[in-house]
């Protein structure tokens, strides 16, 4: 019966340990959510630094194109003339050579990208 018993420094020790283990569960909780917060400040400061970069683009964009006007010119289509050779000839640097076919279709009421030798398009011309 000797085993059973446990002398007082014994039960002290044994309480000591759980308010140890209590502690270090508490901190473990406080240093994930600290970790937690850090990260979720830091995903939110970049996705705001992402956002602020892309409306100062976008503006640096528009002013950049805010002096050039456009203007319509009618071309006839030479055999061997492509929608995509045609934009390489005349869109410049101002948009994208999609964004210029897209452009082209939509003024001459194109469904599809073929043209036709000897046939005439109405294309923008940016100065």
């Amino acid at each position: 019966m000797t085993g059973f018993n446990m002398s007082r420094t014994d039960l002290e020790k044994k309480e000591i340990r759980k308010i140890d283990n209590k502690k270090d569960k508490r901190n473990k909780k406080i240093r994930y959510r600290v970790r937690n917060f850090i990260i979720s400040a830091a995903v939110i400061l970049s996705i705001m630094i992402l956002i602020v970069s892309q409306k100062n683009n976008f503006v640096n964009d528009a002013e950049a194109h805010a002096d050039i006007e456009k203007y319509y010119t009618s071309i006839e289509i030479m055999p061997g003339d492509t929608l995509w050779g045609i934009a390489e000839r005349y869109s410049e640097s101002y948009c994208s050579i999609k964004d210029y076919i897209a452009e082209v279709k939509s003024a001459n009421n194109l469904n599809s990208d073929d043209i036709t030798a000897g046939g005439y398009l109405v294309i923008p011309v940016y100065r």
